[in-house]
């Protein structure tokens, strides 16, 4: 299922993404941003950094200084740019990004440092090797008066000539895009963002008044440009039960025809009393309040753009240091603020916290940084692809079984109360491809339990089972301190059919009761019984 959205970007030069990564992430929420174009990211090459709902792709100096990147939300499908053309100590990415309109637009992000002098004719070329709709932003550390700097300089000509020459048109509204110094008066706009012609009319180009840490402002993107966005990231989706009306489910079944039903038909009859019943869950957005966000946390980014305003109104070094001295004590409130959630957390420890939420409560405090090093995506899938369905597979071993005593108990047909034991004793796991889920099967009404026992038993007689029982969803999960690239690093884990897992169950017991009123197993063994 696509829906459409229209395109919000974020373009900052953050001045390390790293300690500036919880006021990011805090912008990335509040402004509900889709893309966002950074500058200045400070990622060391070996380091994974994550942006919960975000994906990254980036760029980054081997010394971990300078470096670009460009988050994009999970739900949009996009691709990276690889035939770019490069120029050197240039740090550069791009992707492409559909419209609903049916045309491609590229994104590109760059950060120059103010060392780096690039001609006419390397501009020229990089522009000529985007295709399509172009928005082109970055930190260009160059300085023009037609962009918004006090004075222009060699770099900032080129530069305007190159864009010029290739028709792209400036979204710049003349505002200083970096906090000046009280010692140097000259207003400087090098953050800079370009466009195709027939897009410029389409955005809507604004700073706001926060600096997030940076000496840089933010710059919001807004348009009404729609993107196509991926309404489902999931193989299935689930019932919630947490809010399903038993009452209700139980009466959407049609008892009095639901013995003769099939497998297949029997599968529809439960989501379709499902739906009347319960709704799916809803998707999860991912952006949410760290846990270690209070009020204090807000009031301290409240005071921090007061003090930036009351400085960009009235500049002298009074203001001036004020504004430093609140930039420095909201760092440090923040930063406390994390802390002392943390540490309240571990005195509430004890042996009947859930380990879940103890995870959840480390992930949360965390940056989501994980020391390894950056893969193309899916380089490993194949391997671990052909690890769970290889090309070939030995024919199964005939064990010439003995079938002459038809009438053993474990051959029997199942009866009620096996069946009724085994609902019992099920956790409300994830579910299978067909979405039913143990709570499902343990609400029956009595008549469909009825059949779905006596589907179970022509299955046992006849030592068949429905195709659709082959199909799993595999989910790969990444082995702690593994690294990403090898596909022995991952664990498989595979959610069956409940359905299917229910008669495994029933035959399992048996089994065990079968042996243990045998004496089939020995004393010692604890383990497993």
């Amino acid at each position: 299922t696509m829906k459409l959205r229209p395109l919000k970007i974020l373009q900052w030069n953050a001045r390390s993404a790293i300690a500036n990564k919880q006021n990011l992430e805090v912008c990335l929420m509040n402004e509900e941003i889709d893309i966002a174009i950074l500058s200045e990211t400070w990622f060391k090459p070996n380091i994974d950094v994550k942006f919960k709902g975000y994906n990254v792709v980036r760029m980054d100096r081997k010394d971990g200084k300078s470096g670009t990147a460009i988050l994009i939300k999970t739900e949009i499908p996009y691709s990276e740019i690889k035939k770019l053309h490069k120029i050197k100590d240039l740090m550069l990415v791009g992707i492409e990004v559909n419209l609903h309109n049916g045309f491609k637009c590229s994104i590109i992000s760059l950060y120059n440092s103010p060392t780096n002098n690039i001609s006419y004719r390397d501009w020229d070329k990089l522009i000529n090797s985007i295709n399509g709709q172009i928005i082109f932003a970055g930190d260009f550390n160059v300085h023009n008066q037609a962009f918004g700097s006090s004075y222009t300089d060699s770099k900032g000509r080129q530069l305007l000539d190159a864009i010029q020459d290739n028709n792209l048109v400036y979204l710049n509204d003349g505002s200083p895009t970096i906090i000046g110094n009280i010692r140097h008066k000259n207003k400087s706009a090098v953050d800079l963002t370009f466009c195709s012609p027939n897009l410029a009319s389409k955005f809507k180009w604004t700073i706001l008044e926060d600096d997030m840490g940076s000496d840089h402002y933010p710059i919001i993107i807004e348009s009404n440009l729609y993107l196509i966005e991926n309404m489902k990231r999931r193989p299935y989706c689930k019932w919630d039960t947490k809010k399903a009306d038993w009452n209700v489910y139980r009466n959407s079944f049609n008892v009095d025809h639901v013995n003769s039903l099939t497998y297949e038909e029997f599968i529809n009859e439960i989501n379709d009393a499902s739906q009347k019943a319960m709704p799916l869950k809803k998707e999860v957005r991912y952006q949410h309040v760290k846990c270690w966000w209070t009020k204090e946390c807000a009031t301290s980014i409240t005071k921090r753009k007061e003090a930036l305003k009351r400085y960009k109104q009235h500049p002298n070094m009074n203001n001036f240091l004020m504004y430093k001295r609140q930039t420095a004590l909201t760092k440090k409130v923040i930063r406390e603020s994390k802390k002392q959630s943390w540490q309240q957390f571990c005195k509430n420890l004890n042996k009947n916290v859930p380990i879940k939420t103890i995870w959840n409560k480390i992930k949360s405090l965390g940056n989501q940084i994980v020391y390894n090093n950056i893969l193309e995506k899916g380089d490993w899938i194949y391997d671990f692809l052909y690890k769970l369905a290889p090309d070939y597979v030995e024919n199964k071993i005939d064990f010439n079984i003995n079938n002459s005593d038809n009438k053993h108990f474990l051959l029997e047909p199942f009866e009620l109360n096996e069946l009724s034991s085994v609902m019992k004793s099920q956790n409300n796991s994830a579910p299978g491809i067909d979405q039913i889920q143990y709570s499902l099967i343990y609400n029956l009404p009595l008549p469909c339990k009825l059949t779905l026992l006596s589907i179970y038993n022509e299955m046992w007689m006849k030592g068949e089972f429905p195709s659709q029982w082959k199909n799993y969803v595999v989910c790969p999960i990444l082995k702690s301190n593994k690294p990403k690239e090898n596909c022995s690093s991952y664990r498989p884990i595979s959610l069956a059919s409940c359905l299917l897992k229910t008669l495994e169950r029933l035959v399992k017991n048996r089994i065990v009761w079968w042996l243990e009123i045998n004496d089939k197993l020995p004393k010692t063994q604890y383990g497993f019984r």
